[in-house]
């Protein structure tokens, strides 16, 4: 259980409370995105791949959404992603991240809910968009923060 947000207290005698706790459901998928994150242009980050296999091993749907133009199928084919259950990018969806048609493109093909999703990204402004449409996103600076944070969320 955690505290619902602001939006969701009620405000007695001058005092916030909170009137009932939301249920969160278990989360399912796990979502990345490419660039930052992945890899990038001299290729992928070996310690990120192997995260992405672990997660996978654990029994979470992983997926790819990046902003970038049509090339999901050949990220997969040269930068050994086919262990990920799902790489789209904006360009062969035509609509970009933080668009929630983006995210709920990804967990229609990962067949989860948004709430049921972790969406790890570089770009701090996507996170707080995220979050509003029920997805737990993860700011990702460094990979060792990302296991804290993945520790911390009982992921891992």
């Amino acid at each position: 259980y955690a505290r619902p947000p602001p939006s969701l207290l009620q405000k007695r005698e001058g005092k916030t409370q909170s009137c009932y706790y939301v249920y969160m459901k278990p989360i399912r998928a796990i979502g990345f995105d490419y660039f930052g994150v992945v890899g990038g242009v001299l290729g992928v980050d070996e310690k990120v791949l192997g995260l992405a296999e672990k997660l996978k091993a654990q029994g979470y749907k992983i997926g790819i959404l990046s902003n970038i133009g049509g090339m999901g199928e050949e990220l997969m084919r040269k930068k050994r992603l086919g262990m990920f259950d799902v790489v789209l990018t904006s360009g062969d969806i035509g609509v970009s991240k933080p668009d929630k048609r983006a995210f709920d493109m990804l967990a229609e093909k990962l067949g989860v809910e948004l709430d049921e999703m972790v969406f790890i990204d570089d770009a701090h402004s996507y996170i707080e968009p995220m979050q509003s449409y029920g997805i737990r996103g993860i700011l990702y600076t460094k990979y060792d923060r990302l296991i804290e944070e993945l520790k911390e969320k009982k992921i891992i």
